[in-house]
Order: C-alpha cells, then sequence, then structure tokens
C-alpha cells in the first residue's frame, strides 16, 4: 500500500516544493483570463505544468511508490467501488428531480462542442490521474508535514474547491466539487493510496458520461 510519507520518507520536503500550490492557482489564473481554451484543457493544462514542475523539483512525484505500488488495498475494501456509484446516483436524482441543467458535464464539455471521445480520453487518460497524483498525492502529502495526516486532508479538499471556484462559481458546481474531494481525499487517507481515489474519480466521471448530470 502506498502511504502518503513514503516518497520522502527519509527527506522532508524543501521550502520549493511547497510553491508548487501557488504555481498551480498562477498558472490556472492566466490560462483562465488570457487563453481561449474550453474549460476541460484550463483544468487539466495548469495541472498537468505543476506536475512537471513538481518532477523538475522532485523526481519522486511521478515515482511507482507515489500512487501504485506491489501491495493494493485488500479485495474487501470495495467501498471506493460502490461510494462513488451511489454518489453518483445521488448527483442523478438530485439533477433529473429538480429538472436541473447538467451544469458539470456542460462545463467540461463547453456545451457540448467538444466531441465526447476527445473529451473522456482527456479525462480517463490524463485529467483524473493527474489530478489524483497532484491533489491526493503531492499536494495532500506537503500539507500532512505542515498540519498533520488529518488537517492535510481537509487542506486538501479546500485546495481542491478553490482551484475548481477559478473558473467558476455555479453553486451546484461546486456542490458537485466539495462533494468528490471529500470522497477522494478520505479514501486516499483512509488507503494510504491514490491508486482506489483514482478509481473512484473515474467512476463518477463513467457516470458523468452515461447521465450527463
Amino acid at each position: 500500500m502506498v502511504r502518503l510519507d513514503n516518497p520522502y520518507a527519509f527527506n522532508r520536503p524543501r521550502p520549493i516544493h511547497f510553491s508548487t500550490i501557488i504555481i498551480l492557482f498562477v498558472i490556472a489564473y492566466l490560462f483562465k483570463k488570457f487563453t481561449i481554451f474550453i474549460f476541460a484543457y484550463q483544468f487539466t493544462i495548469p495541472i498537468m505544468l505543476v506536475l512537471l514542475i513538481g518532477y523538475i523539483f522532485d523526481r519522486s512525484i511521478l515515482s511507482k511508490n507515489m500512487f501504485a505500488s506491489g501491495e493494493f488495498p485488500a479485495p474487501g475494501r470495495i467501498y471506493f467501488f460502490i461510494v462513488p456509484i451511489l454518489l453518483s446516483a445521488l448527483f442523478v436524482s438530485v439533477t433529473k428531480f429538480f429538472n436541473l441543467t447538467p451544469h458539470y458535464y456542460l462545463l467540461f464539455s463547453a456545451q457540448e462542442s467538444m466531441n465526447r471521445g476527445e473529451l473522456f480520453v482527456l479525462l480517463i487518460v490524463i485529467a483524473i490521474p493527474a489530478t489524483e497524483i497532484v491533489f491526493r498525492g503531492h499536494f495532500q502529502f506537503l500539507y500532512s508535514h505542515l498540519f498533520g495526516k488529518k488537517a492535510a486532508l481537509v487542506a486538501s479538499i479546500i485546495t481542491y474547491v478553490l482551484f475548481l471556484f477559478l473558473f467558476t462559481n455555479n453553486v451546484l458546481v461546486m456542490s458537485y466539487a466539495t462533494a468528490m474531494g471529500i470522497l477522494f481525499s478520505y479514501i486516499s487517507y483512509r488507503e494510504s493510496s491514490i491508486l482506489p481515489s483514482i478509481i473512484a474519480h473515474e467512476i463518477i466521471v463513467l457516470v458523468l458520461f452515461i447521465f450527463r448530470f
């Protein structure tokens, strides 16, 4: 199982490692203000750039031990499959019951102007793994050295929500983001691994594509 204190077990993070948190917000703001990319790319590219910068600062950010080692949570721990499905069902139910526009899907697809195949590959193959590595792996680990592991969980949730807030202040979208941030951060905290949180994140995105909530 991958532990949050594993990458720097014998070498605590240096101040420069924490700069990636600020860099992410600066890059995201610049992309939002000065580029014409649709949201899916405005969301993904800053995260990928921070992943690259973090790798330059410290190669262990993309090491095998950062997100997937030989050990995997016991097969009996299927809650990170079941809970995302239940959460997705709640999202879909609320959207349908109140006859709400599927804000979350439309935000990522830019009013469905983006090809669904392109969006699917971008999210599943690139955006989701990168997001979990950066927020639930790199940032949550860094926060754990400042505040302790439990407080780091909360700090990573807040960082994730604030990052999305740069792009939208829609209440429904922010509610989705908060709920998912709590789930993914808790799973990575409980399992000391971001692999289950990647699985949970991708399950929710699959439901997003099926029901377009």
